[in-house]
Parts: C-alpha cells; sequence; structure tokens
C-alpha cells in the first residue's frame, strides 16, 4: 500500500499504521510517503484496511499497489 500524507504528520501517521494488526511499514521519503506491507487474511479484510489507513486524520491517499495470496503450500 503506498501512502501519501502531510509529510510535518509523517510520524504520526506512521505511528497510526502500526498499531493496524498485520501492517509493517516497508520505506519512508520524509515528503510524506510511507510503502506499508499489510497481510490480511482475505482480500476484504484487505480492502477494509486499506479504507482505514485512507481514513486516518493526515493521510492524503492510500493506494493498493500490490496484491498477492498465499495459497498455502
Amino acid at each position: 500500500i503506498l501512502v501519501q500524507a502531510r509529510p510535518d504528520r509523517l510520524d504520526e501517521v506512521e505511528a497510526a499504521i502500526l498499531a493496524l494488526d498485520g501492517c509493517e511499514i516497508y520505506g519512508r521519503d520524509p515528503k510524506g510517503k510511507l510503502v506499508v506491507v499489510a497481510d490480511a487474511p482475505t482480500a476484504g479484510a484487505l480492502g477494509t484496511m486499506l479504507n482505514t489507513i485512507a481514513l486516518l486524520p493526515d493521510v492524503y491517499s492510500a493506494s493498493l499497489v500490490f496484491h498477492a495470496t498465499d495459497a498455502g503450500a
């Protein structure tokens, strides 16, 4: 998930995302971008997580840029 947020509030946005179950910050740009890796049990749960991130204070946008499923070997 690519997140664009207010650069001066990036620490707070990052903390809010890390508080969500299954989210990790993979990359950070001080201009306000975060790359988030999210692990969710279903596609619906991933969509809910994406919406939750998009609605966080100081988040301008959140976009799903890659989605993969693990069929369980």
